[in-house]
């Protein structure tokens, strides 16, 4: 098909249906709400052209140069993009399922509010994208490159990050769920108000890293590194943390309640009003730490060791201690609450 044999169906409004555009240069074109089916355009030179609203279903872009063209609502299903440049193209609301992105090019792009589904992301490159209020779901992301770029209100359900370029990559006020970050690097970076649930983070190193208001609910955390970490009010519910370095964290209001925090060191932290309710503590170390106002209600400390920490009104209620070690700061907790105990064991007789 010719350019000029293109533009006529387009001009009539038809569906463009298995044609051949290979190799074509249409740039600057506007080929807006144009539908295409089966349709070829692997090679083609789009740069700078319209495609807004349009829909391509099982259609081949294969190594096409789509740099600033405008993809605005565009719709895809089942379409190859591999190894085509879309440097700087803006993919607004763009909606993409089942489709192709390998090694392709999405340097500085536009994706605020775009979404994909079951993309094969493989090797694709985001650097510096524009990436918030997006959507990643269940897509095949082994080597991406999300470098220099900050995740903005973003849900990511489904990904592996273990092999991903994130240097300089920051997460804020977004959503990961079901992702594996197992060993990552992401020291210092940006993370506060990001939910990370249900996920890997085994052995991950997020030392100095700001976590404010985080959520880690269910997620495993075995074996991570958070020493000097920002995380006042973090949610830790569920969590697996055992044999995890917290030294001289900021937990001021975190919550740990049912997680499991066995022989992790929290030395020297700040875990004033922090709810530990029902968390495992076993051989776990407090030395040092500020547990003012903190609630340790049923809690399984045994042999922890709570030397020099600050237990001022930290409420010990019902808690399960075999060889635990408190110095004399443990004066200024509060034991167990006998009426409270009572009430806990009642059982109706009916």
């Amino acid at each position: 098909m010719t350019r000029e044999e293109l533009l006529a169906l387009v001009a009539a409004g038809d569906v463009v249906s298995e044609a051949s555009c290979v190799g074509l240069d249409l740039s600057g074109l506007d080929l807006s709400g144009v539908v295409f089916e089966r349709t070829d355009f692997s090679r083609a030179i789009l740069r700078g052209a319209k495609l807004k609203e349009s829909v391509f279903v099982q259609c081949n872009l294969g190594g096409a140069d789509l740099s600033d063209a405008n993809l605005h609502l565009v719709q895809l299903q089942a379409t190859s993009f591999e190894q085509a440049i879309l440097r700087g193209a803006r993919l607004v609301t763009l909606q993409a399922h089942e489709s192709a992105f390998v090694g392709a090019d999405l340097s500085g792009a536009d994706l605020e509010l775009a979404a994909f589904s079951s993309c094969d992301l493989r090797a694709a490159v985001f650097r510096q994208a524009h990436l918030a209020a997006a959507a990643l779901v269940e897509c095949d992301t082994r080597g991406l490159d999300l470098s220099e770029t900050l995740v903005e209100r973003t849900t990511i359900i489904g990904a592996d990050f273990t092999t991903c370029i994130l240097e300089g990559t920051g997460f804020q006020q977004s959503v990961l769920l079901k992702c594996n970050l197992t060993g990552l690097d992401l020291r210092d970076r940006p993370l506060s108000l990001t939910s990370i649930m249900d996920s890997q983070l085994t052995g991950c190193d997020l030392r100095g890293t700001d976590l404010r208001q985080c959520n880690f609910k269910g997620s495993d955390l075995v074996g991570a590194e958070l020493d000097g970490a920002r995380a006042p009010n973090v949610l830790f519910v569920d969590a697996k943390l055992a044999d995890a370095s917290l030294k001289k964290a900021n937990l001021h209001g975190a919550i740990f309640a049912g997680a499991d925090v066995s022989r992790a060191d929290f030395t020297g932290s700040d875990m004033r009003q922090a709810i530990l309710k029902g968390t495992t503590c076993r051989a776990a170390i407090f030395e040092s730490v500020d547990l003012g106002e903190a609630d340790l209600s049923h809690a399984d400390v045994s042999l922890a060791n709570f030397t020099g920490a600050t237990l001022f009104r930290t409420k010990l209620h019902c808690i399960t201690e075999d060889r635990t070690v408190f110095g004399p700061t443990r004066a200024a907790a509060l034991g167990t609450d006998e009426e409270l105990a009572r009430a806990e064991r009642f059982e109706p007789k009916y």
